[in-house]
Formats: structure tokens, C-alpha cells, sequence
């Protein structure tokens, strides 16, 4: 196995060169989902197209994504380091939906749901 089991972080290997690269890439990942789970939105196909250092978005099951998101359907997407890296949903992660105000919970499906609302 090359990647972890839950969020598909890379091992490195004994000969691998710039081991720096791969293992600065994990410490953004874990960073990213153990400090900060605010997805900016679950409402885009496109990625956007003037995306900030560590926006995550939430690409809906169902959807049709486009660009460098096509076949990444359920999955969370994270820039960093000027690209996309994708992030399969595990049950029991929680996010707070930015732009929806609300708290969701992935269930045993994969699926999204909103546990609470501060619209309410």
C-alpha cells in the first residue's frame, strides 16, 4: 500500500528522492482536516477560478463536476500547494458548511447530513 487508508496520505519510500515534498504535502492535509473542517461551499461543479490556499469544498454525489474535479463525485476537495488534492468522506467526519451556515455530519452512506442550522 502507498497511502493511508483514510485520507490517502502518501508513504514515503526508502529511496524515495525529496522526501520533503511528499511529507510537507501530508503536514497541509493534516492540517488542513484536524484544525479547520469549513468547507466554502457543496454547491459548485466548477472549481472555482481564483481558489485561496486551503479552501475545501464538498463535491455532492450526484453532481456532474468539471475540469480537474471530473470523477471526484463524493469527495472532499482541498487546494493546496496551487492544486487539487481530493479526500474520500469517511463516516463520522464533520464539516461546517460556510455558505449554508450549518453542520454536517458524513452517516454510515457517505452521506451529508445537516445535524444543525444557525439559520434557524
Amino acid at each position: 500500500m502507498d497511502f493511508t487508508q483514510n485520507v490517502t496520505l502518501t508513504f514515503l519510500s526508502q529511496y524515495q528522492a525529496q522526501k520533503e515534498v511528499a511529507i510537507n504535502e501530508n503536514f497541509n492535509v493534516i492540517d488542513k482536516l484536524l484544525f479547520n473542517h469549513a468547507l466554502k461551499s457543496r454547491n459548485y461543479v466548477d472549481p472555482p477560478n481564483d481558489p485561496v490556499e486551503g479552501d475545501l469544498y464538498l463535491i455532492q454525489k450526484n453532481s456532474t463536476p468539471k475540469g480537474v474535479w471530473i470523477g471526484h463525485q463524493g469527495n472532499v476537495a482541498l487546494f493546496v500547494n496551487n492544486e487539487w488534492k481530493f479526500i474520500e468522506i469517511m463516516p463520522g467526519m464533520l464539516f461546517w458548511l460556510m455558505d449554508e451556515e450549518r453542520l454536517l455530519l458524513v452517516n454510515n452512506q457517505k452521506n451529508c447530513v445537516a445535524i444543525y442550522s444557525a439559520k434557524n
